[in-house]
């Protein structure tokens, strides 16, 4: 251990403090550039590894950056997570992780990760009347959960509980209905919520305000 004395000279000096203070912010920026350069590196290899077709490496999951994934807010992004493969990739290892204390807690999870509130209050299971609310996006069946998106969730929800004992396995079906009842739920309360609140727009926002989806993921659809 140095002699930080034989070093700066007098501690209680204001010379000897401000040497040690530049000491101290010296090592701390070292250490965020350090920092900075692990997680570039991070990001490049989990790159590479998507560009490769690879979700996993030795049967672990390849996790990116939580700020780096938005779930789908528009149409748009919708029909692009429902095709897209590469960004399928990367949704699976979010879904990955997204076991609650039930399966009903579980499947709001997946969702708010695939999709925002707002974007499921648009959407219902089987497509009816999609065509003609997303502006003729697709057809209803094209546009319908159960068609883009369910299959990815079934298939996660296989894997999350695979290891548990049989009979607390949740089935296909059980899936489909807590879907069905997650999608029906946020619509009714976003639209409730929206009713207890004021019915002119802020100043300087024309939009009305909904719940994020904090909001959302702590309530329990009805029975």
């Amino acid at each position: 251990m140095m002699d930080l004395t034989a070093k700066f000279g007098d501690l209680g000096s204001l010379k000897g403090i401000s040497q040690l203070l530049l000491l101290v912010l010296r090592g701390q920026q070292l250490q965020e550039q350090r920092d900075a350069t692990i997680q570039q590196q991070q990001r490049e290899i989990l790159a590479a590894l998507n560009r490769q077709g690879n979700s996993t490496v030795g049967g672990t999951i390849i996790e990116l950056p939580e700020a780096e994934w938005q779930p789908a807010a528009s149409w748009a992004g919708y029909l692009k997570l429902a095709s897209d493969k590469e960004a399928q990739k990367v949704l699976r290892t979010q879904l990955a992780r997204c076991r609650g204390d039930s399966v009903a807690s579980t499947i709001r999870r997946m969702l708010l990760k695939c999709i925002t509130p707002e974007m499921m209050a648009q959407l219902n299971y089987c497509g009816r009347g999609l065509a003609e609310r997303s502006g003729g996006a697709g057809t209803d069946d094209s546009l319908g959960f159960q068609t883009t998106l369910l299959p990815l969730l079934k298939r996660a929800v296989s894997t999350m509980y695979k290891d548990d004992k049989p009979h607390e396995r949740p089935s296909e079906r059980d899936v489909e209905k807590h879907v069905i009842s997650a999608l029906k739920h946020t619509g009714d309360n976003l639209r409730k919520k929206a009713k207890k609140r004021p019915s002119a727009p802020e100043q300087g926002s024309g939009k009305r305000h909904y719940p994020d989806s904090q909001d959302l993921s702590d309530e329990s659809p009805s029975p």
